[in-house]
């Protein structure tokens, strides 16, 4: 499994529990679902005002079908508020075809991952580990203030510094781009650049 920036345009989206109706919106199944259209709903609005706000959520899960698009496992309501907000490229979690095909013969087949353990298949992670926020995994649910930072910028497009697993560096365009050190590594790069 691997952890890229992808196109949003070459996902597919919706699948027998979310429709696209003609009118361009979506319809939910509720009995294969479990949540109304109306539910979802109010999900991507609570979605998009995180986003507007610069904060990180967690990446999206896809299956690389090979042949330059993406079958959506988990994350439809964090999908469509990225389309409604007019972005290009979204972050995922991106699992190729053998991590699905071992996934969907094996059910308990899981991916080790961070703190965890993940799974390639259609229906979205364990809650409790992978909550909306992401970040350092606390008792309870985890809260974008909970991070500590070291630096942020008061422009969604600008640096933030932030501590949770390790230190992450995150810039650009509501910090798309990351690059994540230890601590020693980290402190080795402010040196660096403080001498420039």
């Amino acid at each position: 499994m691997k952890r890229l920036f992808i196109p949003l345009g070459k996902i597919q989206i919706y699948d027998e529990f979310h429709r696209l109706q003609p009118d361009g919106n979506f319809e939910v199944d509720f009995k294969k679902d479990g949540k109304s259209t109306e539910e979802h709903r109010q999900g991507i609005e609570y979605i998009k005002s995180v986003l507007k706000k610069g904060k990180k959520i967690r990446p999206i899960l896809v299956v690389d079908n090979e042949d330059g698009t993406f079958f959506l496992l988990d994350g439809f309501k964090r999908s469509i508020a990225y389309k409604e907000l007019n972005y290009k490229n979204v972050e995922a979690f991106v699992c190729d075809r053998l991590e699905y095909f071992i996934r969907r013969d094996n059910p308990e087949e899981t991916i080790p991952y961070d703190v965890g353990k993940m799974w390639a298949g259609k229906g979205g992670q364990p809650k409790e580990v992978y909550s909306l926020f992401e970040g350092k995994q606390t008792e309870g649910e985890f809260k974008y203030d909970d991070l500590i930072f070291l630096f942020k910028s008061e422009k969604p497009a600008g640096l933030r510094i932030e501590i949770d697993e390790n230190i992450h560096i995150h810039w650009d365009e509501f910090g798309k781009n990351r690059l994540a050190l230890g601590r020693n590594d980290f402190i080795q790069l402010a040196e660096a650049i403080s001498k420039i």
